[in-house]
């Protein structure tokens, strides 16, 4: 962050450019539903896909993912009584059981 006024924030981007940006655009939240990763057979991992678990503690687990956070998926199955049934997982130790449209 280079500067802020009341209308605007001037940033630095990833490209060593200028950035102006209004403070109206952070009120605006991302739709979580819309995110999506992809695993190592290139299967689309997205909100309410069932998935496997390919290896780990939680192996031949199926889960629901929940939400999807770079290359992280975040899943729930209610036998993982410690985690009131949420787990992490890379996204490419899921295998893909069933998509989302």
């Amino acid at each position: 962050m280079l500067s802020t006024t009341k209308d605007n924030i001037k940033i630095l981007d990833m490209n060593n450019t200028i950035q102006i940006i209004n403070n109206l655009d952070f009120d605006s939240k991302i739709n979580s539903s819309l995110l999506l990763t992809k695993n190592k057979n290139n299967e689309q991992i997205r909100n309410n896909s069932i998935i496997r678990i390919r290896q780990g503690p939680h192996e031949g687990l199926r889960c629901v993912v929940k939400h999807v956070y770079k290359d992280y998926v975040f899943m729930f199955n209610e036998s993982l009584d410690k985690t009131s049934g949420i787990t992490v997982e890379k996204a490419d130790n899921c295998a893909v059981l069933a998509k989302t449209s």
